[in-house]
């Protein structure tokens, strides 16, 4: 059985994924007008027949999940470990877009929040509709009637009455996906015969409008100059489509209730990442390239689409395997596992309860976080205010725009606060060292950018071996309060370490990574502005602004842009250029 659930799977995503492969390339089948109305007749038949594929795929999924038991524990699960093949396999293709100097801040973002940038709409709408078939399971049998007349109702209205509703019809909205999940996990109490007969009459008439429509709206703009779009039910939302889909998996399959949920998840995690992968911006552009090339040749791109389909189809479940594998060698799986049970996830009731005691647990590093993100802001937001400028302006443009810069001096500041508690074990120490040293260095480089125009640069922290002259030249007010902040951090140290100890999660592997992780930031700074790191910190919106060194550090913090000015290449050589090229 299981066997027969993988081959149907495996075919209906094949189906869906040629449908969104296919279309995006530049067949001559796209390139129709009105005039052309036998023509568009043939692509909007076409089109139709692969647009089934998404259709079936999703009803299929969701009578699959019907005959499945399942808690919101292992909905936990499933998002977590989803996310995390997601964004190992979009950083994967994040870095081939760095070496490709194409990095942008819209790939960053589609990398690590693939489901807030809607990357996939596919993929979200997978993962709502296991939420909503879970929260179906919890209605009565006398809701569950109506709950499907009002699914049908938001399917068939937007068909028959020609305007999109929902948004469905450019396929980026996820809901439309995970109505159909639901619709295939809500069983029908119809014969076999009966709904064969539904499905085939659903299907021809689908068919046939889509073939009626291009001459039809011909033939309307002829008369009296209306406008009827040939392509309004070339979507997955066609109703007629969907209803062929839904009466035919009814058909095909009508399993009973079962506690066998592995084999279920792991197919969801590879049709996920398939989707995913499918949808993915860099796939797109890869096969675009390549399916131009035989541009005008419609019989070429079919094969080009279906053995780009295959391909991506073993990848996905190639990289799907090698993720499964890692979470078992790592125990990252049964972490996950462990977490989804603390305290219990199994009831959204309980879930505010795990929300508060996870965070009970883990306020130390919740605490951290919050000391360095308050830091890292803090010292962009006092750059810019060491001027006459307007801070509601200041707080907006540092909040907003310049959130991923926020970001990257969080980490930063964060890395170092991880480094010295591995180191010394304590926690109040590492976490008082590390603000008392950015508080400082943020004052300096106010009082600097105040006096000089500039922020601190490399070439200056030769002088720290000079401390006396510092000291003559910052003032008597300047050393009295560095003097206090070190006090007050000294002895705020020592009473938390006396009265609230925290014991360091010590193990190899942690260690090891946090004592690597801060240098590593550091010394990369080397080679920001070189290749291929120029590409990727100018992608998250490093800007240094090497000709206005106070404009940089305003951007990007004052920490930030001393790391910038480490290593200055005045100008990257062209590709190609070389001795032999220039005589």
């Amino acid at each position: 059985m299981h066997k027969k659930q993988f081959s149907i799977t495996f075919i209906l995503l094949a189906w869906a994924i040629f449908n969104l492969l296919f279309w995006q390339t530049s067949s001559t089948w796209l390139n129709v007008s009105v005039e052309h109305n036998m023509i568009n007749s043939e692509a909007q038949f076409l089109h139709g027949l692969t647009l089934l594929g998404i259709d079936l795929l999703f009803i299929w999924i969701g009578r699959q999940l019907a005959a499945r038991q399942f808690g919101f524990h292992q909905i936990v699960q499933f998002f977590i470990k989803t996310w995390l093949m997601v964004f190992g396999v979009a950083s994967l293709m994040m870095v081939i877009e760095v070496l490709n100097h194409q990095f942008t801040r819209q790939i960053f973002y589609q990398t690590f929040l693939p489901l807030g940038q809607n990357t996939s709409p596919l993929l979200t709408g997978l993962l709502l509709g296991v939420i909503l078939i879970r929260l179906t399971g919890e209605l009565s049998t006398i809701a569950i009637p109506w709950m499907k007349l009002t699914l049908w109702i938001m399917i068939f209205l937007p068909t028959l009455g020609g305007h999109d509703l929902f948004n469905w019809a450019n396929g980026t909205n996820p809901l439309l996906y995970a109505i159909l999940m639901v619709l295939g996990s809500l069983a029908s109490k119809q014969s076999r015969k009966r709904l064969s007969i539904i499905g085939i009459l659903s299907l021809i008439i689908g068919l046939a409008c889509l073939i009626v429509l291009p001459i039809t709206a011909m033939l309307l703009n002829e008369i009296n100059g209306t406008q009827l779009s040939p392509s309004r039910m070339t979507n997955a939302a066609n109703a007629f489509l969907v209803l062929f889909a839904w009466a035919g998996v009814h058909v095909i399959n009508r399993p009973q209730k079962s506690n066998d949920t592995t084999t279920n998840w792991h197919q969801l995690y590879w049709t996920g990442l398939a989707l995913f992968i499918s949808q993915y911006p860099l796939t797109s552009s890869l096969f675009t390239s390549v399916a131009n090339q035989y541009s005008s040749k419609n019989a070429a791109l079919v094969l080009v689409s279906f053995g780009a389909t295959i391909i991506l189809l073993i990848v996905s479940i190639v990289l799907t395997s090698i993720s499964w594998w890692i979470g078992q060698i790592s125990t990252l799986s049964s972490k996950i596992d462990d977490f989804s049970h603390y305290p219990n996830w199994s009831s959204p009731d309980n879930w505010g309860l795990a929300t508060r005691h996870y965070l009970i647990k883990h306020w130390n590093i919740l605490l951290a976080l919050v000391f360095s993100y308050g830091l890292a802001a803090l010292s962009m937001l006092a750059m810019n205010l060491s001027h006459d400028n307007h801070w509601h302006h200041v707080l907006t443009y540092t909040l907003t725009v310049r959130n991923l810069m926020i970001l990257f001096n969080t980490l930063i500041i964060f890395a170092l606060f991880e480094f010295l508690w591995t180191l010394s074990r304590h926690y109040w120490f590492a976490l008082g060292t590390t603000s008392a040293v950015f508080l400082a260095w943020i004052i300096a480089s106010v009082l600097k950018a105040i006096s000089r125009g500039e922020p601190i640069m490399p070439s200056e922290l030769k002088m720290v071996s000079n401390w006396g002259n510092i000291i003559k030249m910052s003032g008597g007010a300047t050393v009295i309060a560095a003097i206090a902040l070190i006090v007050v951090t000294v002895a705020l140290i020592i009473v938390f370490e006396h009265w609230l100890p925290q014991k360091h999660p010590q193990t190899i592997s942690r260690a090891i990574f946090w004592l690597l992780l801060f240098p590593v930031l550091i010394g990369s700074s080397f080679f920001w502005n070189h290749q291929p790191l120029y590409t990727f910190t100018r992608g998250i919106g490093n800007d240094p602004q090497f000709y206005k060194q106070l404009w940089g550090a305003e951007a990007n913090g004052p920490f930030v842009q001393l790391l910038d000015n480490i290593d200055i290449q005045v100008m990257h050589q062209p590709r190609g250029y070389n001795k032999k090229t220039m005589l």
